[in-house]
């Protein structure tokens, strides 16, 4: 059976949850925000009512027979640690100070104080909700970056912004223990320097973030969380017929993403799988055979399956579709299914394709907006395909 969610469900609102429930979804998404819950600085306590409020989410899903996704929304960062940790520093001097509502990352991924503060987070959270929660956790989105996916920060302006270039990187001071300082300290990759030297910066950089989920990860066992860990992998990703002089492998690999990287990392770990954020994307290129003319979520998958991480796999839309553009996404109509075993003809049925679809937002499914597609739409087609 096929694991059905929504993502962004209104906070104390139980009905909208029976909603769901009666359309057929099987799983809600519970995040931890971050500014609200530790608003007061590095060390405090939990804000008693952001955590009463958690708590009563958990419970009202499993009032109404819901299952929970988690997911630690460090996206949401409160005023200290924007200010307190590190920021990411690209090759042109560029601080990511963005304000985009979940776009307000620093570099956690790098430094020992990022870390000791999102340890900090987490295992006051794991705490405030209590065992019999935490192990109520069905599944877990797990990323770091922005909308909590796995990868770096946006470009600042233009071109191509490799955050690799803060202090802590550069010189090693502030650097976590399980991190590398820069090899090549001050070079900018492909700026007319050597071929070699620019892949060994990029997978200095690329392993980097690796090393960030392997962290990211194990925090989450250390402090109780059992359930099965789904990273999020974004974007289009760095393809294997790409030159690296490329303008196609220079964006994907500044933002880190890379998923045959990140699928061989998911291999360590039996009780992880890939999911894909992009499963409404089409081929750029239909009916090609050339790896950058495939589809992010095909692209994801192929890569998993070669590799035994196919079983189960989950993903989301990226929000606002149609109701053609949901229809595309269970039938491939349109331009192939990430949930029909139709697309993938040879392979056993029941692990075949992506086990789980969890939808970019309630909001559009009840918004009543013309064009988009509905709650009902997706009641029906969770019903022709369970």
């Amino acid at each position: 059976m096929k694991t059905y969610g929504v993502l962004s469900m209104p906070v104390g609102d139980i009905n909208a949850k029976r909603q769901i429930r009666v359309a057929g979804v099987t799983h809600a998404d519970v995040p931890a925000s971050w500014s609200s819950l530790q608003p007061n600085g590095v060390g405090t306590a939990l804000d008693a009512s952001a955590i009463a409020i958690l708590c009563q989410e958990f419970d009202d899903c499993a009032s109404v027979g819901l299952k929970v996704i988690f997911d630690f929304n460090l996206q949401y960062p409160p005023a200290w640690v924007q200010t307190g940790i590190e920021n990411f520093v690209d090759q042109s001097g560029n601080v990511n100070d963005t304000t985009a509502s979940g776009k307000i990352v620093r570099n956690w991924f790098w430094t020992a104080l990022g870390r000791q503060c999102v340890a900090d987070f987490m295992s006051k959270v794991a705490l405030g909700l209590g065992d019999g929660r935490v192990k109520q956790v069905a599944a877990i989105r797990m990323g770091g970056g922005w909308y909590g996916e796995a990868h770096y920060p946006g470009v600042y302006s233009t071109g191509f912004s490799f955050w690799g270039f803060g202090a802590s990187m550069q010189t090693g001071v502030g650097l976590a223990t399980d991190q590398v300082v820069c090899p090549l300290p001050g070079y900018i990759p492909f700026s007319g320097g050597s071929d070699t030297n620019d892949s060994i910066w990029t997978n200095w950089y690329l392993n980097g973030l690796i090393t960030w989920l392997e962290w990211y990860y194990q925090q989450h066992r250390s402090i109780g969380f059992t359930a099965e860990v789904h990273v999020m992998l974004p974007g289009y990703g760095v393809r294997s017929n790409q030159a690296h002089s490329s303008s196609g492998y220079k964006q994907a690999a500044a933002y880190g993403e890379d998923p045959v990287r990140a699928i061989a990392w998911t291999m360590k770990h039996p009780d992880v799988w890939p999911y894909c954020t992009w499963l409404n994307t089409a081929d750029g290129f239909p009916g090609g055979t050339v790896d950058s003319d495939k589809s992010a979520w095909k692209k994801i998958y192929e890569e998993a399956l070669k590799r035994n991480k196919h079983h189960r796999m989950m993903g989301e839309n990226t929000g606002n579709e149609s109701t053609a553009g949901m229809q595309a996404i269970f039938s491939g109509a349109t331009y192939g299914s990430a949930l029909s075993t139709a697309s993938y003809p040879g392979s056993p049925s029941i692990t075949t394709g992506y086990q789980g679809l969890i939808w970019l937002n309630y909001d559009s499914l009840t918004s009543g907006q013309a064009g988009r597609a509905t709650l009902s739409d997706l009641a029906t087609l969770i019903a022709a395909n369970p």
